[in-house]
């Protein structure tokens, strides 16, 4: 199912088969269009979300945005794909320098969870096959996927 939203000036391209949200933000100098393998081998199991980031879209002039108003896009964009609801939020590059101030202002209401779902007590990456504090944990399965976050929620 695939399906276009504007969010402002942006479109947000929604794509899968999948109840769970993934919001996938690219870097510089990308588009969405960084994403179109993951959207592929992902489609099947998740609803990816994706969109290019303002200032990056050859399409509309060009000019500056502030730290504020690319994170009010996320924002945005976040609140129509996943309104109140968990999601997965998959970032690289610039995408994770925007996506981490974002998170940093709207932490999430539940815990996070690794690509398992199983749950962790913190964010920062930690060595292969060490969990807090250097104990084993998952069978030395590092925690890949980013925060699962739910905006504007307090279930969780």
């Amino acid at each position: 199912m695939q399906q276009t939203l504007k969010v402002g000036d942006v479109e947000v391209h929604l794509e899968g088969q999948g109840t769970e949200i993934i919001v996938m933000v690219h870097g510089w100098p990308d588009t969405y269009r960084l994403w179109d393998a993951q959207v592929a081998a992902l489609g099947d199991r998740f609803r990816c979300a994706r969109f290019t980031l303002p200032g990056f879209d050859s399409r509309h002039a060009r000019r500056a945005y502030s730290l504020a108003e690319v994170l009010a896009v996320y924002r945005q964009v976040i609140e129509q794909v996943s309104p109140g609801k968990p999601l997965i939020l998959l970032v690289h590059d610039w995408g994770a320098v925007f996506g981490y101030r974002f998170f940093a202002q709207a932490p999430p209401t539940g815990q996070p969870a690794d690509r398992r779902g199983h749950r962790r007590r913190r964010l920062a990456p930690t060595p292969e096959g060490t969990g807090p504090q250097g104990q084993a944990d998952d069978g030395g399965v590092p925690a890949v996927a980013g925060p699962r976050l739910g905006v504007g929620s307090r279930a969780g």
